[in-house]
């Protein structure tokens, strides 16, 4: 038997209080003891080997992200104390908020990326970093306020490699957004990735008819001679032979790229001059007519 005969008394005695308080007849003859052993084993589940219940489980759906349904200025509300708290440097009310959010609101990317800096900056920075991982997957496209937390994320955690591979991927989704192709610009600058630097800055230069850009295209440019050659200063002749200064001259290739970002530079200069001479020409236009006055008959010559 699977019980002990004190264990059974004791068992049967609460069964008798219980049908005693039911009103059952107590002069009804008492039933026999009941069969611990039946009682001890395990009932077979019905409906087959799983059971019931079991079988008709099926299985639980992803829960929906109810944080994306909400309106801008609803978010706006929901993430105020999160950036209330990163702002008074209070990581762990922070986490705290961005935990609570996730688990009323689902898993957004803003809200796992929020996390993830509050995680950073209590020196969790590989759980950080899976969270942002996640982010990234859930949305491959992000906006540009996820994107700057997200950059601050990987500063903390020293991987500003993984911030220009965001910014890139956020960038040929929304080819014409200029804020994000600045991020990425200035994102490249932070790992020295200068001939991709130039890429970008021809990009926005098509996007937006800055001229600043083309002033960039030649920083970048000249950039990547430095990082080549580690100078621009010019060669100069050591010994009689001059073998050093031969050593020392560029190549082809990095004249050029010298040659090309004097043109970039000569580009924008005319393209500011073209800018002046334009708006002298709208001011000189708007000021004519008021200054203009009927000019006095002169007099004969005497």
């Amino acid at each position: 038997a699977p019980f002990s005969p004190p264990t059974r008394l004791c068992l049967w005695g609460r069964w008798r209080r219980r049908r005693t308080r039911s009103g059952d007849d107590d002069r009804a003859p008492a039933p026999p003891l009941p069969s611990f052993a039946v009682m001890g084993r395990k009932r077979k589940p019905k409906g087959g080997a799983t059971g019931g219940r079991e079988a008709n489980k099926q299985p639980a759906e992803p829960s929906e992200c109810k944080f994306l349904k909400l309106s801008p200025e609803e978010r706006k509300m929901k993430l105020h104390p999160v950036y209330q708290a990163l702002d008074n440097n209070n990581s762990k009310a922070a986490l705290r908020s961005a935990e609570s959010l996730i688990k009323k609101l689902g898993r957004a990317p803003v809200l796992l990326i929020l996390q993830a800096l509050a995680l950073a900056k209590t020196n969790k920075k590989e759980e950080a970093l899976k969270l942002c991982s996640e982010a990234e997957a859930l949305s491959p496209s992000l906006e540009q306020q996820e994107l700057r937390v997200l950059l601050m994320v990987y500063k903390v955690a020293g991987r500003p490699e993984r911030s220009a591979s965001a910014y890139e991927k956020s960038w040929k989704a929304n080819p014409k957004n200029e804020e994000i192709g600045l991020g990425y610009y200035f994102s490249l600058a932070r790992i020295h990735h200068h001939s991709k630097q130039q890429v970008a800055a021809e990009q926005l230069h098509k996007i937006e008819k800055d001229p600043k850009y083309r002033l960039w295209e030649a920083v970048t440019l000249h950039l990547q001679l430095v990082a080549e050659s580690g100078t621009l200063a010019k060669p100069t002749r050591v010994g009689a032979a001059g073998r050093d200064a031969k050593a020392a001259e560029p190549s082809s290739g990095q004249r050029r790229k010298l040659f090309l970002a004097e043109a970039k530079v000569r580009q924008c200069l005319e393209a500011v001059r073209a800018r002046a001479r334009a708006a002298g020409a709208g001011a000189s236009a708007a000021h004519a007519p008021a200054s203009a006055s009927p000019s006095a008959p002169r007099g004969e010559p005497a």
